[in-house]
């Protein structure tokens, strides 16, 4: 199971590539489950062995909020495919079984480099805790990344109204 889900991962992030290359100006986000040092080496391995010139970023999002976390389970069990034809009991928990596995492997993104191609870089990070209440951004520089910055720290569980205001001519 687990080459199989390395396999699985390596194929969208292929496709991910093929999509960014069509057209200049492309962001694509890898959103697959890189909890450990080796899997972000590996990411960024296969990445510099694409000879694309991509920046990369790696995201990281903490929740120790209780009332976020539940918020997010909330949200995640009303509109994933995931748990649309399990009854919520059941649904809930898996979720909480989900998480539970990646709490045991679980690797918090603390390291400054990364070996890429046999040489030390220095690596990018953006941390999100509890859905931007704390956001650390790490060796984040350029247009791009700091155009993705502030996207990320809007994004919230939940709705809410969003009120747009047009400033009359003067």
């Amino acid at each position: 199971a687990v080459s199989r889900r390395e396999e699985l991962a390596m194929q969208v992030c292929h496709e991910m590539l093929t999509w960014t290359r069509e057209r200049e100006g492309r962001i694509a986000v890898f959103d697959a489950t890189n909890t450990t040092r080796a899997r972000r080496a590996a990411v960024a391995n296969w990445l510099a062995q694409s000879n694309t010139e991509l920046g990369v970023i790696f995201l990281e999002s903490l929740c120790n909020d209780e009332a976020v976390l539940e918020a997010n389970v909330q949200q995640k069990l009303a509109k994933s495919p995931d748990y649309s034809k399990l009854d919520y009991t059941a649904a809930r928990e898996d979720l909480c079984q989900r998480i539970g596995h990646y709490e045991k492997v679980y690797e918090p993104l603390l390291e400054d480099t990364i070996v890429v191609k046999g040489k030390n870089l220095n690596i990018s990070y953006i941390k999100l805790v509890n859905f931007a209440s704390h956001v650390v951004a790490h060796n984040i520089y350029g247009r791009v990344a700091t155009q993705v910055l502030p996207y990320l720290m809007a994004l919230h569980v939940g709705c809410r109204p969003v009120w747009l205001v047009r400033l009359p001519h003067g």
